[in-house]
Parts: C-alpha cells; sequence; structure tokens
C-alpha cells in the first residue's frame, strides 16, 4: 500500500476589513484570527496508483476547516474561483473491472457553505455488462444513504444574501437506482444503439418535509455517421501541413422522457455547484433580480435542458423532469502527420464541433423556443507551440444566454507562453466584455517572471495587472510581486520564502503568490 498525503496550513492575524469588489468594500471581520487548514490523504495499493491493476481498493481522505466565510474569496481568490470545495470527508473504494463501490462519510465543520452530510453513503455502479444469450448491454448506478442538508447561514448585515430555495434543511434516507439497456447496432455506415432508461428514486424528506418516489423513464436513440476525405497532395510548409484529412462526424441522441414527480418538490441533496458559484448566486438573484430568479436563469432548469443528469452514472441524479429532445452534433477534424518521417504521428490542425437541440415541445422544455443550447468550438493548432482558439454558446429565447470567447495561446520555447483573449457574456441585464493577456517566461535556470493584465471593455475600466519575479537558489526559493486590483481598489506587494528539497518547478510558487497579489486573472 501507498499512502500520499498534502497538507495547506495558512494562519492570518487581520485587524481590518474584508474588500471583496463593488458593494462588498468593507466588510466586517468575524475574528482577528483566520485561516485555512486542509489535509488530503490518498491510500492505495502500488498498481492502482500506478494503474496497473485491474482490481484494487483505494481510499480518499480529506479534513477541511475554513476560520470564515470570506477568508478563501479574500486571500485566495484564484483558489476559490478554480479549485475543489473544501470539505471534510472519507471515501473508501473497490473496483473490479467494470464494477466500483464505494462507501462515503461527509461532514462539514463550518456553517457557511450549502452542505450535505452523509452518514454514511454506498455507491455501487456497473457499466457496459453484456447480457447472455443477447446483443444487449446493461449498466447500472444504484446508492442508498442518509443524508443531512445544511443550507448556507447568512452573513452579517452588509452582505447581500438569499437562501438557495433547492438546499432546504432537510434530512434522511436517500436512495436511487438507474438501469439503462442499450442495443448497439451497425446499419450500413450508421452506428446506432437504441437504449431505455428507467429510475426509482426515494427521499425520506422532499422540499415540503414529506416523503417522496420518483419513478423516472426515458427511451431514445444514440446515432452517429463519420465522413473522410484524404488529401494526400497537401503540402504547406508556412502552415506545417503533410497532407490533410478531413474527418467528420454526425451524431445525435433522440429521447422522450417522463418522471411522476417534478423537480421542483425535489430537494438538492446533491450539489451540482462548487461553493463559488453557489455564493455568486446568493447575491445574483438579489442584486439584479430583487429575490425572484426568472426561470430561464434557474440553474436546476438549465441542468434539465442541458440533459446534465441523464447517464447512468451522473453524480447528480435529481436534475431529470419531462422531456422530449432532439440533441445533434457536427464534428469536424483537419488532421496532418507531424514528426519525423519514419515515425509520423497524426496531429490535429484544425477542429470544429457545433452543437444544438431540438425541443418539439418548446413551451415546456425551452421558454418557448423550438431550437437551442446551440454552441460551437473551434481550435486552429497554427504550429506546435501555437493555438488560435474560439468558442460560443447562446439560446434564442428573451433573455438568454449569449457567451463568447476568443483568444491565442503561443509556447514559441519550452520556456515562455503567453495568451492574449477576449471574453464575453450577454444574458438579460448581465453584459461583460474582457480583453485579457498573460505571459509567463524562464529567462535562465535560476530567474523566471509571470505577469498578467486585464481590461473591461464594456465599463472602459482598467481591472487590473500583477507581475512576480522569481529566483531560484539551490536551497531556496525566493519570490517578490505586484498586483493592482482595480475592482477591489487594492494596491499589493507580497514576498515569499520557499524550501527547495529535489527538483522545484517554479510555476507553484508563482502560483501562490499571484493568488495573494490579487492582479489581473
Amino acid at each position: 500500500m501507498i499512502s500520499t498525503t498534502n497538507a495547506d496550513l495558512y494562519y492570518v492575524f487581520d485587524q481590518g476589513t474584508d474588500n471583496l469588489g463593488a458593494g462588498r468594500r468593507k466588510l466586517a471581520v468575524p475574528d482577528e484570527h483566520r485561516g485555512k487548514a486542509i489535509v488530503r490523504n490518498r491510500i492505495g495499493d502500488a498498481n492502482n496508483l500506478l494503474g496497473g491493476s485491474r482490481n484494487h481498493f483505494w481510499m480518499n481522505n480529506e479534513f477541511g476547516y475554513l476560520s470564515d466565510r470570506n477568508f478563501r474569496e479574500q486571500f485566495f481568490e484564484r483558489e476559490w474561483d478554480t479549485e475543489k470545495d473544501v470539505e471534510t470527508v472519507s471515501q473508501a473504494n473497490w473496483q473490479s473491472d467494470n464494477f466500483t463501490a464505494s462507501l462515503l462519510a461527509r461532514t462539514h465543520l463550518f456553517d457557511f457553505e450549502n452542505t450535505t452530510d452523509w452518514l454514511p453513503r454506498l455507491d455501487v455502479t456497473l457499466l457496459g455488462r453484456n447480457i447472455p444469450g443477447t446483443p444487449l448491454v446493461w449498466s447500472q448506478h444504484s446508492m442508498v444513504g442518509y443524508g443531512s442538508i445544511s443550507p448556507a447561514e447568512a452573513p452579517p448585515p452588509g452582505d447581500v444574501f438569499s437562501a438557495l430555495p433547492y438546499f432546504q434543511e432537510r434530512e434522511g434516507i436517500v436512495g436511487m437506482s438507474r438501469h439503462e439497456l442499450d442495443l448497439p447496432l451497425t446499419v450500413g455506415p450508421f452506428n446506432l444503439t437504441p437504449y431505455v432508461l428507467g429510475e426509482a428514486a426515494y427521499w425520506q424528506q422532499d422540499l415540503t418535509g414529506d416523503e417522496l418516489t420518483r419513478l423516472y423513464g426515458s427511451v431514445g436513440v444514440r446515432g452517429s455517421i463519420q465522413a473522410t476525405k484524404y488529401m494526400p497532395n497537401v503540402y504547406s510548409e508556412v502552415f506545417g501541413l503533410r497532407g490533410l484529412a478531413h474527418k467528420m462526424i454526425f451524431d445525435v441522441d433522440y429521447s422522450y422522457s417522463q418522471s411522476t414527480e417534478p423537480l421542483s418538490k425535489i430537494a438538492q441533496y446533491n450539489e451540482f455547484d462548487e461553493d463559488a458559484q453557489e455564493r455568486f448566486r446568493s447575491r445574483f438573484q438579489t442584486l439584479t433580480f430583487g429575490g425572484a430568479l426568472p426561470a430561464t436563469f434557474d440553474p436546476r432548469l438549465y441542468a434539465v435542458r442541458a440533459g446534465s443528469a441523464r447517464s447512468v452514472t451522473a453524480p447528480y441524479h435529481e436534475l431529470v423532469d419531462d422531456q422530449h429532445v432532439v440533441r445533434l452534433g457536427w464534428r469536424h477534424r483537419l488532421q496532418t502527420r507531424v514528426g519525423p518521417p519514419q515515425a509520423p504521428r497524426i496531429y490535429d490542425w484544425m477542429t470544429l464541433d457545433l452543437e444544438a437541440s431540438l425541443f418539439p415541445d418548446a413551451v415546456r422544455d425551452n421558454f418557448g423556443e423550438t431550437v437551442g443550447l446551440i454552441s460551437a468550438r473551434y481550435a486552429w493548432n497554427v504550429g506546435p507551440q501555437t493555438s488560435f482558439l474560439a468558442s460560443t454558446t447562446f439560446d434564442l429565447f428573451d433573455p438568454g444566454q449569449f457567451i463568447w470567447d476568443v483568444g491565442v495561446l503561443s509556447r514559441r520555447t519550452e520556456r515562455g507562453s503567453i495568451y492574449v483573449g477576449l471574453r464575453g457574456l450577454d444574458a438579460g441585464p448581465i453584459e461583460s466584455a474582457l480583453l485579457v493577456a498573460s505571459a509567463s517566461y524562464q529567462a535562465s535556470e535560476k530567474w523566471s517572471f509571470t505577469l498578467g493584465t486585464s481590461y473591461d471593455i464594456r465599463e472602459r475600466i482598467d481591472r487590473g495587472q500583477s507581475v512576480s519575479l522569481t529566483r531560484l537558489g539551490e536551497y531556496m526559493i525566493f519570490t517578490a510581486g505586484i498586483g493592482i486590483d482595480r475592482s477591489r481598489d487594492n494596491y499589493s506587494i507580497a514576498f515569499s520564502v520557499e524550501p527547495r528539497f529535489g527538483r522545484t518547478r517554479t510555476g507553484t510558487n508563482s502560483r501562490q503568490l499571484n493568488q495573494l497579489l490579487g492582479g489581473a486573472r
């Protein structure tokens, strides 16, 4: 057995106030002694951790404590925005081929986040099992546990807060068993898979406090067809082309689903958002909509529209309802060959993925519009070191989302990289367009630097900059940085000294310092 442990411990003596941006410039600190303690441990047999065993056992353990609700957002905003929630949990897992079983126990050590305690919870999953004597493939996921939802406590006066309606103080036995039968077929050039999915679920307490049993079923068919055109004579030294192949895949997923109980009755025992998103939602619905969130912005309805919880292994089985939908995809790959002539490899020179969903019952399922969730993702890998990236997602109803971004990422050498991008969001009263840029460069074996900047085009406001310089010594790593956060009207200077043991990457140290600087992201 091998055990690996990581610890993240911080203490701050703070007699000031928290500045978290517009509307939260001077929030009172609940206690001058602040910090966090996060210890994560993984135990497993050697073959499991190295990926060489088909039957193995492992455990994931975490102890997580935060002194107060705003500590991470104030001092470690990048971590708050992008990394996993802090929790206290222990999970034992067993896997044998396509069978997995896990036993989880979870509790919470603070009351300022929405949390579900599981005391305990058992999950059993079996995927892709052929039924003897038939062409059918069976998959299933079943769980049972005792869940206790602890809604986030309201902050002190001065910080806007609205409780999220689907997190109510409920507890009791939660059980679910979801099964799917697939029939894979090849019909000429088409790959078709008719399927039927069924679920029985039970909650000892729903949102009203009563018992609730739900039956959910879905029938449908998945299909795809691939087309390829080879162009071996296409050659360009400038664009790095040595032959070209255009591969297209058309895919479709038609489904008709029915549920005996509406989603509006079901408490959200399984969190589907991280704490940072939940915190934003708790302020957003009051600041923007006066406390009443329109259905078009309801995250649970968005998840149902997107089919986020329709698979057998979906971690939040609550998020399904009556639905009739056709999901379409058109995927392109322009591929060429790179590497030495004696050992060439296939390389995606350009990719484009187009997706959309059709809702026959548009009034019920998509706010009156038949077409929705239209998206595109594009990447042009101009060379091994430079990529042009773009994506968008939008809906046709009003007010619907329109999200887009475009940027260039270049890694001209192993020492340095640069990114320049433009991001935009329009969704009803929310409008944003942000220009961001970042660069990192290792000047020598001992010196490296990073910098970043951002500018709000819509508001015509400079959002901030950060720069850090790192000196890699034989036994110590020294880093210094300066940060400007215009949204908080903050100016910061930070220094760090870190012991060096063996081979150390300076990027880790720089990222930790940049969190403290609070500059451009």
